[in-house]
């Protein structure tokens, strides 16, 4: 929760991945919100962008090319969604036994779009480096 008005009630989001950081963050989240009557949580995975065995293989692609690797990249995004929901089921049913009624349980996912070296170069107007 971010702010110094405290929400009435709150709206949580929980990033989490298949670390123990994780659950660490689901159990912290049931303990102190899960009896809290009206909290709203959002558990949140950021996508990995795709693999390097997925970009383009040094030309340019034709459009049958671009489909088929199109085709090739929503299927490994599809997996690795397969492989990960397990983690969401874990949660959810953790946050429930803690008290928060699965109605207010929501899931996102979001594929990255950018790494991060990406987000800071260019860099924006009037930001310098010093060495």
């Amino acid at each position: 929760m971010i702010g110094n008005r405290p929400l009435k009630p709150p709206h949580l989001l929980a990033a989490i991945d298949e670390s123990s950081y994780a659950e660490r963050v689901i159990s912290h989240i049931g303990e102190y919100y899960g009896k809290l009557t009206g909290a709203r949580v959002t558990l949140f995975q950021v996508i990995p962008a795709k693999p390097p065995g997925y970009w383009d293989d040094g030309h340019i692609l034709d459009e049958t090319e671009r489909s088929e690797r199109q085709k090739i990249v929503k299927n490994w995004q599809a997996a690795y969604e397969n492989q990960t929901e397990d983690l969401f089921l874990k949660a959810k049913s953790r946050l429930a036994a803690a008290g928060v009624p699965e109605r207010d349980i929501t899931v996102k996912r979001q594929t990255m779009v950018e790494g991060i070296a990406r987000i800071f170069w260019p860099r924006p107007a009037g930001v310098t480096t010093t060495y």
